[in-house]
């Protein structure tokens, strides 16, 4: 099965009170839209079309797209007036078969959780979107402002994104409705998200799965507090990033020092020189440099760190630098190393400037800088690991 994910970042937001649009404001140092961007870039989703307004085409691409190396954003089309004018254009955009995951861009909190369950409920049904059961008691009310009707909480549900369906459900159910967009707007009739879509023009059941009452929509200046909020709880739900205090961390950051070596380095580095990397040798550079360590900690196992500080030979005065990043193989693709890229950038917050050196061949951590912002700065030095190698020197530069 084909996946797209069809991402919606050309609204104008204007209950924002604010010139900067809502997906381009900065939550922790990044635009809101990097963060569902990264969601889809990271998961399952094997393509994603980007809807923006027109003017802001070019904006996106070198300073979102091209800045964090989102390699599955394949188009950045134009939005239309409507919300449902931008899904549209988003569907004739996508590859026909297959399903769309259609998604709000400024929702940040996009987790794997939802996605996987988006994916499940795909497999047998055309058409499933995220929610979450009402917390509060809803009123209907009439147009003066009177209660009209309670609806049983039991059955009240929050909307939200990504709404999925296969293609041809959400296609043919868009063109019916672009078809009758004129006979809705004379019954006064507003169309506020796809499922409502595939309700009016198509015999399919929508069917609700659980979203995140994280998952929530950026709307006004208060949603922007509570979102950092929510960003470091949605970071910390499962791994805690700490700095290194106890015995247990040190010994524990040497094992996933020595371990991330052995499963990196195998074909980079000489055979000869990669067995004197030792659990008995990294634990000594564990206890010579116990500080500005971080270090992931899932329950009371540590499974990654990460080093940070001033640049190292204060050549870059100016900058900061991470000196070393390591997760265990196992925790890869779950987010660990953002989290503990996070919290290192939280430490550097005084610095514009960031380096980082990396092994020429390490395409999985260069692609992984990369998809975070940083760029390479041509800078390149000799490395003796057994016998020479190369580093690259990256930078990334805060907006």
């Amino acid at each position: 099965m084909y996946y797209t994910a069809i991402v919606l970042a050309a609204g104008r937001g204007s209950r924002m009170n604010s010139g900067v649009r809502k997906q381009y404001m900065q939550i922790a140092g990044r635009p809101v839209l990097f963060y569902a961007l990264r969601a889809f870039e990271d998961s399952f989703v094997d393509e994603i079309i980007l809807v923006t307004a027109e003017e802001e085409i070019a904006y996106c691409k070198k300073e979102i797209v091209e800045a964090y190396g989102f390699r599955k954003v394949s188009q950045i089309v134009a939005g239309g007036k409507e919300r449902y004018h931008s899904v549209y254009r988003g569907l004739c955009a996508a590859r026909a078969g297959g399903c769309v995951l259609i998604h709000d861009g400024a929702r940040p909190f996009l987790t794997e959780e939802i996605l996987a369950r988006a994916r499940e409920n795909l497999r047998s049904h055309a058409a499933c979107v995220a929610a979450v059961p009402s917390k509060d008691t809803v009123k209907i009310a009439d147009r003066d402002g009177y209660v009209k009707e309670t609806p049983d909480r039991a059955s009240v549900w929050n909307m939200q994104t990504p709404q999925c369906f296969t293609y041809d459900l959400a296609m043919q159910a868009y063109q019916k409705l672009m078809e009758n967009e004129e006979a809705l707007k004379e019954r006064q009739i507003a169309v506020t998200d796809d499922a409502m879509v595939v309700e009016y023009f198509s015999k399919e059941r929508v069917k609700l799965f659980e979203g995140s009452y994280y998952n929530i929509k950026i709307t006004t200046p208060e949603d922007m507090e509570l979102a950092e909020v929510y960003l470091k709880a949605v970071q910390m739900c499962r791994y805690r990033i700490k700095p290194m205090e106890s015995e247990e961390e040190i010994k524990g950051k040497a094992y996933v020092h020595y371990k991330s070596w052995h499963e990196t380095y195998t074909d980079l580095v000489d055979a000869e020189y990669l067995k004197s990397i030792t659990l008995e040798s990294c634990t000594k550079v564990a206890y010579k440099w116990l500080d500005n360590i971080l270090v992931a900690k899932d329950g009371d196992r540590v499974i990654g760190f990460v080093g940070c500080g001033a640049y190292r030979d204060g050549t870059l005065p100016d900058y900061g630098e991470i000196f070393s990043i390591y997760v265990l193989e196992e925790y890869h693709g779950k987010k660990v190393g953002y989290e503990l890229m996070n919290a290192a950038f939280e430490k550097l917050a005084d610095y514009k400037k960031i380096a980082v050196w990396v092994l020429k061949g390490n395409d999985r951590a260069i692609r992984f800088y990369e998809r975070y912002g940083f760029q390479r700065d041509g800078a390149e030095t000799e490395i003796v690991l057994g016998v020479p190698n190369t580093e690259l020197r990256m930078i990334y530069e805060r907006k």
